[in-house]
């Protein structure tokens, strides 16, 4: 959600020690900047990611937005529920596969929440 909670959650991390009986450095946990709302953050980190990693055993897909009113993003013009939701996630997926594919048994999993037992119903027109 921002630099500052991200590297919170490191040092959080950090500071319990291990994890699978295995010691974990900060170079092992980096942070990169994704707004998922934003496009081109999604294609900057993506491409971050690609050169950084050029093999992906697992993406874990794990950000939601709910709002109560429509609200579109500025610089892409989508709604931002469906951007946040879907197309970002989409595009980021979409990006990476290469980095996922060079193994055959790479997995992406995509968590979402019980968010969408709100809805009545889907204007597919609007």
């Amino acid at each position: 959600r921002s630099r500052a909670r991200a590297e919170q959650a490191r040092r959080d991390i950090l500071s319990r020690g291990s994890c699978n009986s295995s010691i974990i450095t900060e170079s092992q946990l980096p942070i990169i900047e994704l707004d998922l709302c934003s496009l081109r953050s999604v294609r900057t980190a993506a491409a971050q990611v690609r050169r950084e990693y050029p093999r992906i055993d697992i993406l874990i897909n794990n950000a939601g937005l709910m709002m109560g009113t429509q609200q579109f993003t500025d610089e892409d013009g989508l709604d931002v529920v469906m951007q946040a939701n879907h197309v970002g996630h989409y595009l980021w997926t979409r990006s990476l596969l290469p980095n996922l594919v060079s193994r055959r048994d790479g997995v992406v999993l995509n968590v979402t929440s019980s968010t969408y037992t709100y809805a009545s119903h889907m204007d597919v027109t609007d």
